[in-house]
């Protein structure tokens, strides 16, 4: 059987250099770990994602852990014609966790916030309140705040929880 192996770059020069399947299912491992760990502590209700980078995370946590997921669309997919698909409205969504691979300009994270406080405004219903920001790649051992427009939210990265 052939390994898959997969070397992507961004613009910025940020890339995952090695994604074979066998260290794909690793990350998904440990990541999962960590999400479990930080579920317990932030008691939160969905995880809210974009794109492709949170979507490879986001749908495995979601089976793992039994949560909802929140997909924010980019404004430019015309796809379905819906900018948020998933279980955002009728009350019985809380508390969001954001799931991405890492945050730089906290653009994204930004985009995922004003879009759900849009569409629950829309219809009526109190948004949903963003807990943080889980990401699943990078270095970071700590914890670390961000400002994100007004809002302060924790950057919580998945090898901060290796030791815990």
């Amino acid at each position: 059987m052939s390994k898959a192996y997969y070397n992507l770059t961004s613009q910025s020069g940020y890339g995952w250099t090695d994604m074979s399947t066998a260290n794909l299912a690793a990350t998904l491992k440990s990541a999962g770990r960590a999400f479990g760990k930080l579920r317990k502590e932030l008691k939160f209700d969905a995880i809210a994602f974009t794109g492709s980078s949170g979507a490879a995370i986001a749908f495995y946590l979601a089976i793992e852990h039994e949560i909802p997921l929140i997909y924010v669309r980019k404004e430019a997919e015309e796809s379905h014609g819906n900018i948020i698909e998933g279980t955002t409205m009728a009350g019985t969504i809380k508390k969001y966790l954001i799931v991405d691979d890492f945050v730089c300009s906290g653009a994204t994270v930004c985009r995922i916030i004003k879009a759900i406080t849009a569409r629950a405004k829309t219809r009526g219903a109190y948004p949903a309140k963003p807990v943080g920001v889980f990401c699943f790649s990078g270095t970071s051992t700590s914890v670390q705040p961000k400002m994100f427009g007004k809002k302060s939210l924790n950057i919580y990265p998945a090898c901060a929880f290796d030791d815990a």
